[in-house]
């Protein structure tokens, strides 16, 4: 069960791990982070993953850890965060889009695409997953304490997205930006397929 791990996913084959949250958390899904005056939005996966997008981008890392699962609070804090931002060559990165999965069950799973300062011909695609919990979406770290079941749907809508992302036009986008993106979204689906096949086999052979 813990192979399957899902927390933000670099379709490039690089796993950005979520580090880390103080304790506590927004009590509704719209609400104020008064250190950057950024409104923070948690009613749906995509404005959620945009929120997340900007306070990192305002460095607000207080803030953006609050948008995880309180389970990992006690985890992370915002130094850490911060320093997975800058490990993975996200600083001054550009948002190019959020494109979200169906919103079925708890669990939904949206994609990142950013344009990253180092590599600008290289969109970097994440896919994160988020859970619905009080009426608010939030980061999911990991899977570990969730069923088959469970991981089967967050693998589902992940190659949902990879899918959709395929489709995109990306019009403002250079056409050698686009076709990375393209080689991506596929290498990353296929993959996850993978995953899922043997995912499956895991819940026929508990039958």
């Amino acid at each position: 069960m813990k192979k399957f791990i899902v927390g933000i996913f670099v379709v490039q084959m690089v796993i950005l791990v979520a580090l880390g949250i103080p304790a506590g958390g927004a009590a509704n899904a719209v609400w104020k982070d008064e250190q950057s005056g950024i409104i923070v939005d948690q009613s749906n996966p995509r404005n959620t993953v945009e929120s997340y997008f900007h306070l990192m981008d305002r460095e607000s890392y207080d803030a953006a850890v609050l948008l995880f699962e309180p389970a990992v609070h006690e985890n992370i804090n915002g130094d850490l965060l911060k320093a997975s931002q800058e490990y993975n060559g996200l600083v001054n990165a550009k948002l190019v889009k959020v494109v979200p999965s169906s919103e079925i069950g708890d669990y939904a799973v949206a994609g990142l695409i950013q344009i990253l300062e180092a590599a600008p011909e290289q969109p970097a695609i994440s896919l994160v997953t988020l859970r619905q919990r009080e009426g608010k979406w939030e980061i999911v770290q990991d899977l570990e304490q969730a069923d088959l079941r469970e991981v089967k749907q967050v693998f589902e809508r992940a190659v949902e997205v990879c899918q959709s992302i395929v489709k995109e036009p990306f019009p403002t986008l250079t056409d050698t930006q686009k076709a990375n993106i393209l080689i991506q979204a596929e290498m990353g689906g296929q993959y996850i397929e993978g995953n899922l096949a043997q995912l499956n086999e895991m819940i026929e052979n508990e039958k």
